[in-house]
């Protein structure tokens, strides 16, 4: 099997006698695959100078699989993954392992998770069980969850999503500091969460329509971080980093204070 980039292009030799299939499969994007079809994702030119240019569509899918059989010869290729696209549950479901127990292990066995992350989101769910669901229930509402082929809700795994897109946030806003001052970096470097595609972000107008419907929710659990004396200054020096007036600092704000609630569950400072 021969390793090829997402762009790259398959040469073979050509005859006009020759039948050719070409079929797609990832380990990344099953679903996806199966829905929209392997053809969809390459397109076959003939040359002059008797070649098959098999050109990929933009990009063959993350950790792909080809199989072309030309004249009864089969040829097989292997795309690299893209270590900045994140689907963690559709990771799961192409490789068959929906099922298994403890979906944080499997992650983190898979390198899509890290060994604090998986602690921290698993005693998270056993110490706090209602910030828990409330972090569930905002997910939901700001990053599509995967829902191919009747597949069952996987809470800690749409957190998972959840957490590191809220990491995403303070690195683009450049508050990379409340990250390092609260010993939230624990998942990957910064360059990782500048560059990263985390399947499924829905866009601002839908992330705050979720948090004003989630208001009160909210509103209940600052209140008790604000009875158990838990400090929530740090939410006040965001207007020096954006406009209040803008849609996105709702946002930004909210991600702070789940953040500092995670932090605060998993020192014991916190249990909800």
């Amino acid at each position: 099997m021969k390793a090829i980039t997402r762009f790259k292009n398959i040469i073979l030799p050509y005859t006009d006698s020759g039948t050719l299939n070409v079929a797609v499969d990832s380990k990344f994007t099953k679903s996806l695959v199966t829905v929209l079809g392997a053809d969809i994702y390459y397109t076959e030119i003939n040359t002059f100078n008797n070649t098959l240019e098999i050109h990929p569509n933009m990009e063959w899918p993350s950790g792909s699989e080809i199989t072309i059989t030309l004249d009864s010869i089969v040829h097989k290729y292997i795309v690299s993954e893209d270590i900045n696209y994140y689907a963690p549950l559709s990771y799961l479901y192409s490789s068959s392992l929906l099922g298994s127990a403890d979906l944080l292990d499997v992650l983190f066995k898979a390198g899509m998770a890290t060994l604090q992350e998986k602690e921290l989101l698993t005693k998270l769910e056993e110490n706090s069980p209602k910030l828990f669901e409330l972090l569930y229930n905002i997910s939901v509402g700001c990053i599509s969850e995967f829902r191919y082929d009747s597949t069952a809700i996987k809470k800690p795994v749409t957190v998972l999503k959840l957490f590191r897109r809220l990491l995403q946030l303070l690195y683009m806003y450049g508050l990379e500091s409340i990250v390092s001052y609260y010993n939230m970096d624990i998942s990957l470097p910064k360059d990782w969460f500048l560059d990263a595609n985390i399947l499924g972000i829905k866009s601002d107008t839908q992330v705050n329509e979720t948090l004003f419907e989630l208001e009160v929710s909210i509103k209940k659990l600052i209140n008790v971080m604000q009875a158990k004396q838990l400090n929530l200054d740090i939410t006040q020096s965001l207007k020096h980093h954006m406009d209040p007036k803008l849609p996105q600092y709702k946002i930004l704000e909210t991600a702070v204070v789940l953040l500092l609630a995670i932090r605060a569950s998993d020192n014991g400072e916190l249990k909800y």
